[in-house]
């Protein structure tokens, strides 16, 4: 690498920092948009920075690592005047990529319409243990409430369901259903109806005239049960073969 180079890698990577100690998470998308760098460039530029031990690599950013915390002056992702505000919302999601930055985004304007403000933090859909990211949120005392996609595939997950719900804040998971204590309450939740999209992908492919509709899901997702549930039912109800 020549001089300059490397002279323009050092200052990418100082910025990537700055936002990272401003803000707490950065998105890989609001960086290649803000910085006019592509998103290959600060994948490299965040694998070296995670090398380093200066951040954590999380899928679609990085954000801080677990020693840290952001500035006393951060105002992650809101713009709320200081004398309007009535505290924050913790945010957990496993990913920075795919959908997630549309779900924040919604939840962002809805905290910022209310006075709040969403303070992110970004896990991974392959997380042994939520628990001490979810902890650190609440560390936060403006924190009034939090909102939570936790992986349920983790050797933690029971665990960590059955601690949110005896915390006393008000906990809500997005696109996650689980149930907790001894008589196996449902836990608060917002999910989208995977079932139903799936069965009308089968109706529409079936009314253009196809008559063998398969389906490829993930193995690790969650949402995956859901989606093969939403294809046998749109088949069965379109007479198509389920045979695979």
């Amino acid at each position: 690498m020549n001089p300059e180079s490397r002279t323009l890698a050092a200052s990418r990577r100082a910025s990537i920092l700055e936002a990272l100690r401003r803000d707490g998470v950065v998105r890989i998308s609001d960086l290649s948009e803000r910085m006019g760098v592509t998103a290959v460039t600060l994948r490299r530029d965040i694998a070296q920075l995670a090398g380093e031990g200066l951040l954590h690599r999380v899928h679609g950013g990085a954000t801080l690592r677990a020693a840290e915390s952001p500035s006393p002056g951060a105002r992650p992702f809101d713009a709320v005047p200081e004398s309007t505000r009535r505290g924050a919302v913790g945010m957990l999601v496993p990913s920075l990529d795919y959908y997630w930055p549309e779900v924040v985004r919604g939840a962002e304007d809805e905290a910022s319409a209310r006075g709040l403000r969403i303070l992110l933090r970004g896990s991974s859909y392959e997380s042994a243990d939520d628990r001490p990211q979810l902890e650190r949120l609440l560390d936060n005392e403006d924190v009034c409430g939090l909102i939570a996609a936790p992986s349920l595939t983790a050797p933690s997950a029971a665990a960590t369901i059955e601690w949110l719900s005896t915390i006393g804040t008000p906990v809500v998971l997005v696109e996650r259903v689980a149930t907790a204590g001894p008589h196996r309450a449902v836990v608060e939740s917002v999910v989208s109806d995977h079932t139903l999209g799936a069965a009308m992908a089968v109706h529409h492919l079936a009314s253009l005239g196809h008559r063998k509709v398969g389906v490829v899901t993930s193995e690790n997702s969650p949402t995956s049960p859901h989606v093969r549930r939403g294809w046998r039912e749109g088949c069965e109800a379109a007479g198509l073969d389920l045979a695979s």
